[in-house]
């Protein structure tokens, strides 16, 4: 669904650098509506893209279903 996608285009600054380097893992942090899922969502299409495996750990069952969805949709168009 391109709504969904749309939510996790755009970046604030802080966002972004956490995800400029490619090369390590990233573990995500912060307080409540800090903009962890975006960052983590975003993250996982950017190694999806990479084909670079991605494990993805929270305790919510709605971002679990969230990033599972995703991730069906990224695998659906490659």
């Amino acid at each position: 669904d391109e709504e969904k996608l749309a939510n996790i285009n755009y970046l604030s600054i802080e966002q972004y650098e956490c995800l400029k380097n490619l090369n390590i893992p990233t573990l995500v942090l912060g307080c409540a509506g800090s903009g962890k899922s975006v960052v983590a969502k975003r993250k996982v299409i950017m190694n999806n893209n990479l084909d670079i495996s991605t494990v993805y750990l929270t305790c919510s069952d709605i971002l679990i279903e969230q990033v599972r969805d995703l991730c069906s949709e990224l695998n659906n168009k490659n």
